[in-house]
């Protein structure tokens, strides 16, 4: 809890310093399934990666893992077994797209506009019994927005969650 606290008010802070360079985000997404795996397997849940090609981003190494493991494991922890996730990234009007989508308990319609507030918490009872102080996807909203990119959330509830990170991408990534 501490460690979020922290980071949200460093990261809200006009003197955060990142690291820039130029980063494949597939790696990061590889590295951070690779660490949450064994939490994926304990719950039951599949996670399924499809990146076809690889795609450059200016970016904190650092603060990009960071949002996509909490991503990622939000939707492990608010999934359901046999439950899958599917991760996907493309390049999309200058932007790279990566999008996380789970097959979980999913967000009602009246709690999507706050999701990124800090320390709101859906009110679903699967929810309290998870834990967490309501700081994870505030603090990917605030390195997301540090990046210059976006992040979106649709969701149904008993079916899951999308969660879509818009980055700007490097041009000529492939040939990099």
């Amino acid at each position: 809890i501490v460690r979020k606290l922290l980071t949200i008010t460093r990261l809200s802070t006009d003197k955060v310093e990142l690291k820039i360079e130029d980063i494949d985000p597939g790696e990061i997404i590889s590295e951070s399934v690779k660490l949450l795996s064994p939490l994926a397997d304990q719950r039951g849940v599949s996670i399924n990666v499809s990146i076809p090609e690889r795609f450059m981003v200016h970016g904190d190494r650092a603060a990009l893992l960071e949002l996509y493991v909490n991503v990622i494991d939000n939707a492990i922890k608010y999934n359901v077994p046999p439950g899958k996730i599917d991760i996907s990234v493309k390049k999309e009007k200058g932007f790279i797209i990566t999008r996380i989508k789970d097959t979980g308990i999913g967000i009602p319609g009246k709690d999507l506009d706050r999701v990124f507030d800090r320390f709101y918490r859906v009110d679903i009872s699967r929810s309290k019994e998870i834990g967490g102080i309501g700081l994870g996807l505030s603090i990917c909203d605030e390195i997301v927005k540090l990046h210059g990119g976006r992040i979106e959330i649709e969701s149904t509830v008993g079916t899951g969650t999308l969660v879509s990170v818009h980055l700007k991408g490097i041009e000529d990534a492939a040939q990099a």
